[in-house]
C-alpha cells in the first residue's frame, strides 16, 4: 500500500478543524444571545418599570446620567 505524503494526509485534517472551528463559534455566538436575552428579560421583568424612564434605568446603568447631562426627568 503506497503512502501519501505529508501534506496530502495533513490537509483533510485541516478542512476538518476549519469546519470545526465555524461549528464552535456559531454555538458559542447563539449561546452568547440567548444568556444575554435571559439575563435582560430577568432584570427588566424584576424591575417593572412604571414609566419609560424606569427602563432606561433597568436596562442601562447610567439612565441617570443620561437624564442628568440632557436634563430629561
Amino acid at each position: 500500500m503506497r503512502r501519501r505524503t505529508q501534506a496530502c494526509q495533513l490537509a483533510p485534517y485541516a478542512v476538518y478543524l476549519m469546519s470545526r472551528e465555524t461549528a464552535i463559534t456559531d454555538a458559542m455566538v447563539d449561546l452568547l444571545i440567548e444568556t444575554v436575552h435571559r439575563n435582560l428579560e430577568a432584570h427588566v421583568a424584576a424591575f417593572r418599570p412604571d414609566k419609560p424612564s424606569d427602563l432606561t434605568q433597568a436596562v442601562f446603568p447610567i439612565g441617570s446620567t443620561i437624564r442628568q447631562k440632557f436634563g430629561r426627568s
